[in-house]
């Protein structure tokens, strides 16, 4: 459970600075977080579903609900036009 306790951590220090917001917001644009994943091609749709999973997984860790990640992407949005 020590383990567990440091990956938690690791995740919290390396997605909680301004840096990991931008590569969050990054990670939901590329896995799919704030597009659909079908395809026609099943091996394109599981591929999508499986960057999507990971991304989900993150999230889930650092506990953040969809506004919280809605507000992140939204940061980086209003970062992009300034």
């Amino acid at each position: 459970m020590l383990w567990d306790r440091k990956v938690l951590v690791d995740y919290k220090v390396t997605f909680n600075s301004v840096t990991g917001k931008r590569v969050l917001a990054d990670l939901a644009k590329s896995c799919y977080y704030t597009q659909p994943i079908f395809s026609e091609d099943p091996i394109v749709m599981a591929h999508r579903e499986g960057s999507r999973d990971v991304f989900l997984k993150i999230l889930t860790t650092l506990k953040l609900d969809p506004n919280e990640i809605e507000n992140i992407l939204q940061e980086e949005e209003d970062d992009i036009v300034d």
